[in-house]
């Protein structure tokens, strides 16, 4: 009974985040790469700010290989979720959508049915590198951008896509 409980949160759970994947995907397609680059550019913000600030164990989190993190990501979905509602309620819809990023892909560690459509939300989100430097300096400010590093901060946004969820670089045999 228990196992058969679980199964059917967890159906339910791949269910909804199929839907809500699907429409992340659906908005970033429909945006040019200079509006996406503000979502990566929240994205990014968000991570450290989960990192420094909050002390989330983001680098566990999105590591299908640590088990010792299984039992902290459902705990961590609730955060991220608690946290967007609290920025949409704050009217910081920007940074609510740089956290849906890490709970989307969150959801593809724990429910691998949906490993597709995060691969594909991070390939949208890429579209807008190109212009993450405008967007730095929008929200960050130049001081803020000089005492980080730029090398470093665009080293740090083209390796933060989640392991599980990089492109592959291996070719297919034909």
């Amino acid at each position: 009974m228990k196992r058969w409980l679980k199964d059917k949160f967890h159906v339910y759970g791949a269910k909804k985040a199929r839907e809500n994947m699907e429409r992340a995907l659906s908005i970033l397609r429909g945006q040019d790469d200079e509006e996406v680059s503000q979502t990566l550019a929240s994205a990014f913000i968000i991570k450290r700010m989960c990192e420094e600030e909050l002390s989330w164990p983001m680098a566990e989190l999105f590591y299908e290989d640590k088990p010792q993190a299984d039992a902290q990501r459902s705990q961590y979905l609730m955060l991220f979720l608690g946290l967007i509602k609290q920025l949409q309620k704050d009217g910081n819809l920007g940074a609510a959508a740089g956290a849906m990023i890490w709970l989307h892909s969150l959801r593809t560690i724990i429910y691998p049915e949906v490993r597709m459509f995060g691969k594909q939300l991070w390939r949208e989100l890429y579209r807008g590198y190109d212009y993450i430097d405008d967007r730095f300096f929008e929200i960050m400010g130049y001081e803020e951008i000089i005492r980080y590093g730029e090398d470093r901060l665009m080293a740090e946004i083209k390796s933060m896509t989640p392991p599980n969820l990089r492109e592959s670089n291996r070719r297919s045999v034909k």
